[in-house]
């Protein structure tokens, strides 16, 4: 399901069929009993939930591959909330799926040569990795505080807050938001570009600023809220960089925009020093041949926002400490 997920936002690769096909995966799985569920908040909660919540709605909200999302109230203050609940007995599951493909990928990586550059095996290694991260709802709750405190694009850009005492590793509350999918949003292409450039200004400053991001941003995971804002959810899944890694892909960025195939390959060459080595000057052809293409494309959408920014600073932060 979740490589599903990942597939759902690549027409380019599958084409609109299909994945119109591959989106039911976001949030349209086969839902939980509402009974199953409420045993399962009744035991992170350690107490009958109706202790804690006034109401919980019988209809999920969302029901994915690891967990289902339904609203409630609580009784103290009477908010309103999102439970998102982990799915009974899925990291069993889990560890058989990866099982097979971590077999599947050893051999392909053994058989193929062809294939052996991308590492396969790696791939798997940092899937599961990720999965198990994200099966622990403590990990998500954390990652979404840490956004937030970090976030210098409040009024633009968030995460739902949660309620962390009430949390729990099957269990996360948190508000609930109000509004509608990216991706099905009925406005007007100027304000989509808008939310774009918002989103993108956002996920530059996560990536190169704070060299923390969010890893899963899908459209699934992307919801607008009804005051205009842009919400990010599901924040189990997080990427972490060094300030090298961060040096690196500024100067991979500022290439890309000032067109430098030359310097592309030289910074490729940098994040390529464990693997095998490559056909420089065919790379640096091919690299030219792909500017020559997409380059203006690239300034053009670059016009449309400020994500220069973030790698500006970046470059002129990396100019400072390396002599």
């Amino acid at each position: 399901m979740k490589i599903g997920q990942i597939l759902s936002s690549r027409p380019d690769l599958l084409g609109p069929v299909i994945v119109d096909e591959l989106k039911n995966l976001r949030d349209d799985v086969e839902p939980i009993s509402v009974e199953v569920i409420e045993g399962l908040i009744d035991a992170e909660l350690g107490e009958p939930w109706s202790e804690i919540f006034s109401s919980i709605n019988v209809e999920p909200t969302g029901s994915a591959s690891l967990a289902q999302v339904h609203k409630g109230v609580l009784r103290k203050g009477a908010k309103r909330v999102a439970l998102k609940v982990r799915r009974p007995g899925i990291e069993r599951g889990l560890n058989s799926d990866m099982e097979i493909l971590g077999w599947l990928a050893k051999n392909l990586h053994r058989r193929l040569k062809e294939l052996q550059p991308y590492d396969l095996p790696s791939i798997v290694e940092a899937l599961e990795a990720g999965l198990l991260q994200e099966l622990d709802f403590r990990n998500e709750a954390v990652n979404s505080r840490i956004f937030n405190e970090q976030n210098p694009y409040k009024e633009e850009v968030f995460a739902p807050f949660v309620y962390e005492d009430l949390s729990s590793k099957r269990l996360l509350v948190m508000e609930h938001v109000e509004g509608e999918s990216a991706d099905e949003a009925d406005w007007s292409l100027e304000k989509k570009k808008a939310l774009a450039c918002k989103g993108g200004e956002s996920m530059f400053h996560q990536i190169l600023v704070e060299g923390f991001f969010h890893a899963d941003p899908h459209p699934g995971n992307v919801l607008v809220s009804s005051d205009g804002r842009l919400c990010l959810l599901d924040w189990g899944l997080t990427g972490q960089l060094t300030q090298a890694m961060r040096w690196i892909l500024a100067d991979l960025l500022e290439a890309v925009v000032k067109q430098d195939a030359r310097k592309l390959v030289r910074v490729t060459r940098q994040i390529n020093r464990d693997k095998p080595p490559v056909d420089e000057q065919r790379l640096e052809i091919e690299i030219t041949h792909v500017l020559n293409r997409h380059g203006k494309d690239f300034k053009v959408n670059q016009a449309g926002g400020n994500h220069a920014r973030p790698c500006e600073s970046v470059v002129e932060e990396r100019n400072k400490n390396v002599p």
